[in-house]
């Protein structure tokens, strides 16, 4: 095999180097540095639950205890309808917001009310009395007397 020609050279040449792709990737890891450094560590982990803020089930009684004392009973009923959400063992909440829904009109809801209050205890006067009250705003006498009767032996 004989090698002819002057096309034949033995020395490869040189590619020119591409500017343009080696920018681009000196960009991109520019990028990804940055990402890593900058702005990895300011983030949240995922599927991390974040904490939010609670509000205490106390502020919720002071704030209604002020506004029924202002006189605002509807706004009053919004919070310590609130205070029930936060906190629903507490028969006290129960109650006053069952008075407050009797002052406001609230018949069936102040019935409601005072009912979960004799659900969680059975021997709050209190409880039996407002019941008793809201059955005889709505004409159910002598349901309501049998509640205050209730009410007056407790």
């Amino acid at each position: 095999m004989y090698l002819k020609g002057s096309k034949l050279s033995l020395k490869k040449k040189r590619r020119k180097p591409n500017v343009g792709l080696i920018l681009f990737l000196v960009a991109g890891i520019g990028l990804l540095l940055y990402l890593n450094i900058v702005v990895v560590p300011v983030m949240n982990p995922l599927f991390v639950p974040t904490p939010t803020p609670t509000r205490d089930p106390l502020s919720y009684i002071e704030e209604a205890d002020q506004l029924a004392a202002e006189g605002k009973y509807l706004q009053a009923v919004e919070v310590y309808q609130g205070a029930i959400n936060a906190n629903p063992q507490n028969i006290q909440n129960y109650l006053k917001i069952a008075r407050l829904q009797i002052y406001t009109n609230q018949l069936e809801q102040a019935q409601v009310n005072a009912q979960n209050a004799i659900l969680l205890d059975n021997t709050v006067s209190n409880a039996f009395a407002l019941l008793g009250w809201a059955k005889g705003f709505q004409r159910d006498y002598l349901a309501g007397e049998v509640d205050a009767q209730k009410a007056i032996e407790l």
